[in-house]
């Protein structure tokens, strides 16, 4: 098994005003892969995270820090990254992530040594709009988070592009397993932690008229069926 300090696999991380998330990010995985490659997409930042960015650059061995000139959001913004890199794996990783346990790298590309694998991490299973699938959904599809995901670029560049969107890999993924590719489960919460909402807390969803109104739906459900718990029966 290659170790992730041997195979070409580069990490990306996108920022929108939280410096201080996407550093720690950073220390995280620089602590855990001395040699593993970083970049750093800050979506046009309305604070000094660009400043603060290049001044941890100064200090740290290759890291990317690449300053978009308006905010793509953390779809596109992914998608960016992707696109701009050659390395055959990139690693996905939320700037509101620890990574607290090493490994976790070796073993995702272990699991993804069949040539059918395309996104490595943790699965859970969603609704069309993105919210975790319930009883009640009419469909539900399994989905790769990508707060610590492995993603094979070549197959990447083969289906629609990550998206603004609360699920932003959603269609991506239903589009790869309908090609015969594998989404394939890890452990992710065994080794990184997710703060969950870091960059939500900082400077809110910004996911536009669809993603408020997904939104609503889906907390409209959920009332809808407490209630229903709650109601007595006759």
């Amino acid at each position: 098994m290659e170790s992730a300090d041997e195979i070409n696999v580069r990490a990306v991380i996108i920022n929108y005003g939280t410096p201080h998330l996407t550093q720690r990010a950073v220390w995280s995985l620089r602590s855990l892969y001395p040699h593993l490659p970083i970049t750093v997409v800050d979506n046009a930042s309305p604070d000094d995270s660009l400043s603060q960015f290049r001044a941890l650059q100064q200090e740290m061995r290759l890291l990317e820090i690449v300053a978009c000139e308006r905010n793509l959001h953390h779809g596109p913004g992914l998608d960016f990254a992707i696109r701009r890199t050659d390395a055959p794996w990139v690693l996905t990783f939320d700037s509101d992530c620890i990574a607290y346990r090493r490994d976790f790298l070796e073993q995702m590309l272990q699991l993804a040594e069949s040539r059918s694998a395309y996104m490595v991490g943790s699965i859970r299973n969603v609704a069309d709009t993105g919210y975790p699938a319930e009883r009640t959904s009419a469909t539900s599809h399994q989905y790769v988070h990508p707060k610590c995901a492995l993603v094979r670029r070549s197959t990447y560049h083969t289906l629609q592009p990550f998206e603004k969107h609360g699920a932003p890999c959603l269609t991506n993924q239903i589009q790869a397993t309908r090609q015969g590719k594998s989404l394939i489960h890890f452990p992710v919460e065994d080794f990184v932690f997710h703060q969950s909402r870091g960059t939500v807390e900082h400077v809110g969803y910004q996911l536009g008229w669809r993603g408020a109104l997904n939104k609503l739906r889906h907390w409209g459900r959920r009332l809808k069926h407490a209630l229903s718990q709650s109601l007595p029966t006759r």
